[in-house]
């Protein structure tokens, strides 16, 4: 299977919740793979403590489940 390119965009005002251990967003977003756009919904999750983040982008009756870490910065908090 070749490699696609997925790319995503959400709006960043809406559908994030501040949890005391964590960061979360649920909501849809809409994303572009091989150059065609379609609607899917998007899942992130950020540990406060561990910066330990997990997305899950569903589309189609098929999800994709990314897990990474996030990196620190010096004073505007984690970035991933």
């Amino acid at each position: 299977m070749a490699a696609s390119i997925v790319q995503y965009y959400i709006d960043t005002a809406r559908g994030w919740r501040l949890d005391q251990d964590s960061f979360s967003f649920e909501g849809p977003a809409n994303i572009t793979i091989d150059g065609k756009e379609q609607a899917a919904s998007l899942s992130i999750m950020i540990s406060r403590q561990s910066g330990k983040a997990t997305k899950t982008l569903s589309a189609g009756g098929k999800s994709l489940t990314l897990s990474g870490e996030c990196k620190k910065m010096e004073s505007d908090g984690r970035k991933f």
